[in-house]
């Protein structure tokens, strides 16, 4: 029998739970005053789980070692690769490590300060999991440059192959996987729920149940959640959905290159955000601070704004898409991101596809990030 234990706070006012993401759920044992134990079979394999008390919810991650299932024996929250939070009845919100929005800006529930959101474009890297493909190289490159986390695509028909119905509930155990990447090097990261699909390759493919069923299993994790990558062609309106309220913050999508977000933003939604494409024209270096300005002026405009697809590095210039820099410019274009919007996302040519950022890309990210964290 496997005993996981963990810390409780307060006067209980009902059972914990222990709910695994494959369903199956265990009560708590609150028979001894201050801890809260949970009773799994021996070989419970990892996986995510919730554990639910008095109206609140947190995540944590049921594996010692990824991969390796647990053993029998009593386990302390601390031991377990994600940490069982302790639980604080009486409300308030959970302090997991996750963003949440606070009008224009995003603050870390660890300690309630303002992130400076700091990612990466990485699209491929879901797919690459699935392929079995180690990706921990590239986290490390990207973390290094002091990116936060990638910018990933959940769905794709033109770069890559994505489609969900192929790959089923092995997507959602890369998402799993990613998470646990993610969350070892204290990092989040950006889910784009629909992208690339100009070509309506999912014809007939329950969208509306997808983004649900994206939503429900991120619950609670250290996301992001975008709906849609420039909507307008990839066959999706933004109006035709709503949010799904699982403690993650959540977009209507983008448009394209200095073009308004879907509007009016999903303002009902506690924790949303609005993802913005500034220009790519010849006057990229000055143009983001000025129009995200603009946007926040205007009814719908008036929550975080996240500029996760600026003008890209790469090793060698390509008109008005990706450029080689000189990596000043990017350092300007942190420090932009940061003084005008939420935060921002290293776009790169490498980062289309998830492969190793060259040299030219290596010194732009840097300085982006550097620029970000000024």
């Amino acid at each position: 029998m496997i005993a996981i234990h963990g810390n409780v706070g307060g006067t209980p006012s009902d059972t914990p739970v222990l709910v695994l993401d494959d369903g199956c759920r265990f009560d708590g044992d609150l028979s001894v005053s201050g801890r809260a134990s949970f009773r799994l079979p021996d070989g419970t394999p990892p996986h995510g789980a919730w554990v639910h008390w008095d109206a609140q919810a947190a995540r944590i991650l049921l594996a010692v070692q990824p991969g390796v299932p647990l053993g029998p024996g009593d386990y302390e929250g601390g031991q377990l690769l994600e940490p069982l939070p302790a639980l604080a009845y009486g409300g308030g919100r959970v302090t997991t490590g996750r963003l949440w929005v606070d009008g224009q800006i995003f603050r870390r529930e660890t300690d309630n300060q303002r992130e400076v959101v700091a990612l990466h474009s990485d699209f491929k890297l879901l797919r690459l999991i699935l392929d079995g493909v180690d990706i921990d190289p590239l986290l490390d490159q990207r973390f290094a440059a002091r990116s936060r986390g990638p910018r990933v695509f959940v769905t794709c028909g033109f770069l890559f192959e994505l489609d969900p119905r192929r790959y089923g509930a092995a997507l959602f155990d890369a998402i799993v996987d990613l998470e646990i990447k993610l969350r070892r090097r204290q990092g989040y990261g950006e889910l784009t729920v629909f992208t690339d699909q100009q070509m309506d390759l999912f014809r007939g493919f329950d969208r509306q149940g997808f983004w649900r069923e994206v939503c429900e299993r991120t619950a609670g994790g250290p996301w992001l959640i975008e709906l849609v990558n420039e909507y307008f062609k990839n066959g999706i309106d933004p109006h035709q959905f709503s949010p799904v309220p699982n403690g993650c913050p959540q977009s209507p999508g983008s448009f394209v290159d200095g073009m308004a977000p879907p509007s009016p933003a999903w303002t009902a939604h506690p924790d949303t955000y609005n993802t913005f494409h500034d220009s790519r024209g010849w006057k990229w270096p000055v143009t983001m601070g000025v129009t995200t300005w603009e946007l926040q002026r205007y009814p719908g405009g008036r929550v975080a704004t996240l500029c996760n697809e600026p003008i890209g590095a790469a090793e060698y210039d390509q008109h008005e898409k990706r450029t080689i820099g000189p990596p000043e410019l990017f350092e300007k274009k942190g420090r932009d991101i940061a003084t005008w919007a939420a935060g921002g996302c290293f776009h790169s040519q490498a980062g289309l596809v998830s492969e190793p950022w060259g040299p030219i890309q290596t010194a732009c990210a840097e300085a982006f990030f550097r620029g970000l964290r000024a």
